[in-house]
């Protein structure tokens, strides 16, 4: 038996399965995988890959060798499960691979998906390098984000298929569960990109602030020279500047030499920050 509903309609599946577990169903309690006598349950926080950053979708999948149940949260999730199991049901399938082919389906793409977000942040790589002063907090945030999620979804189903194939109630037969265990191979590399993408984003937001630390400590450099410059004709002003009789004031040429001595300092230090490559 086939039935996908709602979990405020659960009621329909009274009499269908044992009582302590549609108690424990109605309830709301759920692990991401658990193993009874007579029934598989799976519990998964669904995300669409194209879309991560939307709030993950609940789906409770309880199933057998007679009966496979989805229960889920809201109307998008039912119509996804709906739209799924139509494309991939025929009159000859078992419930085993009904669910193979239904979580074949929910990550067939998922390769693209990752391979798209990879170009993604290779380009932002490539114009952080080229150009100097982009400001990509905003985008590498955003990456940040889409992984996390990402990888909270791969990382539930990681540990939902490790269980299935491990098949301690033998509620699976031998060949259905091959079908599983290639569900758990293609998860795991995905996985495994998710944390690399990771990885790479981690190092593009070293990179990053590397960029920004090296901008501000130019631009303190600049400060430092325009400072360094400036600090004896300010000294010079602040000595003519005091209210005292000198004897320079007396001499005809005082000012011109005031304003010579000041060019020269001026160009003397360019000098020197020049040679030193300061600037």
């Amino acid at each position: 038996m086939l039935k996908i509903i709602f979990n405020k309609d659960i009621e329909q599946l009274a009499g269908l399965m044992a009582d302590y577990i549609y108690e424990h169903l109605k309830n709301g309690d759920v692990d991401k995988f658990e193993y009874h006598k007579d029934l598989n349950i799976i519990c998964i926080d669904w995300c669409d890959t194209l879309k991560p950053d939307e709030e993950p979708s609940q789906i409770i999948i309880c199933f057998n060798s007679k009966d496979l149940f989805f229960i889920c949260e809201n109307e998008q999730v039912l119509n996804t499960v709906k739209t799924t199991i139509e494309s991939i049901k025929t009159s000859d399938n078992n419930n085993e691979l009904i669910l193979y082919r239904f979580f074949a389906k929910l990550l067939d793409g998922d390769t693209n998906v990752l391979e798209k977000l990879e170009d993604e942040i290779v380009a932002l790589d490539d114009e952080l390098l080229t150009t100097s002063n982009k400001d990509c907090a905003h985008e590498i945030i955003e990456f940040r984000r889409k992984l996390l999620s990402l990888k909270r979804y791969y990382e539930q189903l990681n540990k939902i298929f490790e269980n299935l194939v491990e098949n301690e109630n033998s509620l699976i037969d031998d060949d259905a569960l091959k079908y599983f265990r290639v569900l758990d191979s293609r998860v795991d590399r995905l996985f495994a990109t998710v944390l690399n993408l990771q990885d790479y984003v981690t190092q593009l937001r070293e990179a990053y602030q590397a960029n920004v630390d090296i901008e501000l400590n130019n631009l303190m450099k600049t400060f430092t020279i325009v400072t360094s410059i400036f600090l004896p004709l300010s000294l010079l002003a602040g000595w003519y500047g005091m209210n005292l009789k000198m004897p320079e004031f007396q001499w005809n040429y005082g000012y011109p030499i005031i304003i010579a001595t000041s060019v020269i300092i001026v160009l003397v230090m360019v000098i020197i920050f020049k040679k030193k490559k300061w600037f």
